[in-house]
């Protein structure tokens, strides 16, 4: 982030971690986390991709207020499958907080409308006899493959098999990330030996 600021670049930082002993880091410009204690969001244990949400979603609001988008015409709300992914993954507490529990419950029906390429190919790929995808379905077929991917390798892969515009470009990216978690698999199985 300083290195960043030295080159002329602003950044904000989001994030649902406990703040370190040493603080925010001071070359940002905000600092955006449920867990600091001058932070007045009512529920700490949101998961971090929740809180870049509300951002956007803030973000959102401000640019309708100003003019800058037409009020509607950015709907932060229809990313809220990415953030059930995410919160699923992240493995944050359910149990203890209302707003992860709400973003999963909503973010699945989104999921199981098949909206997305992406979800068509998850369900194809990993639903039950047909039945509805679940929680235990991210946390257990879709969260291990995005980041075995990205643990292994690079990244993106994860990205592009969400945002694919079709079901062919979305099977592949799934094909992708299977190979990397079976690959993954193996690596942990040979650790354990």
């Amino acid at each position: 982030i300083r290195f960043l600021k030295e080159a002329g670049v602003e950044t904000i930082v989001t994030d649902h971690h406990e703040i370190p002993v040493s603080g925010i880091p001071e070359s940002a410009i905000a600092v955006l986390n449920p867990t600091r204690s001058d932070c007045h969001y009512p529920d700490p244990l949101i998961a971090g991709c929740m809180v870049a949400w509300l951002l956007l979603v803030q973000t959102t609001r401000i640019l309708e207020d100003y003019g800058y988008l037409r009020p509607g015409e950015a709907r932060p709300s229809s990313l809220l499958d990415f953030v059930a992914v995410g919160t699923v993954a992240d493995c944050v507490s359910m149990a203890r907080s209302l707003n992860n529990r709400a973003v999963v419950r909503y973010g699945l029906k989104l999921i199981n409308s098949r909206s997305r390429p992406a979800w068509e190919v998850a369900f194809q790929a990993i639903s039950k006899e047909g039945q509805e995808l679940t929680e235990q379905d991210i946390g257990f077929g879709i969260g291990p493959r995005m980041n075995a991917r990205g643990r292994l390798d690079e990244a993106m892969a994860g990205v592009h098999f969400l945002l694919s515009d079709s079901f062919g470009e979305a099977r592949d990216w799934w094909r992708t990330l299977d190979v990397e978690n079976e690959r993954r698999k193996e690596i942990e199985k040979d650790l354990k030996n």
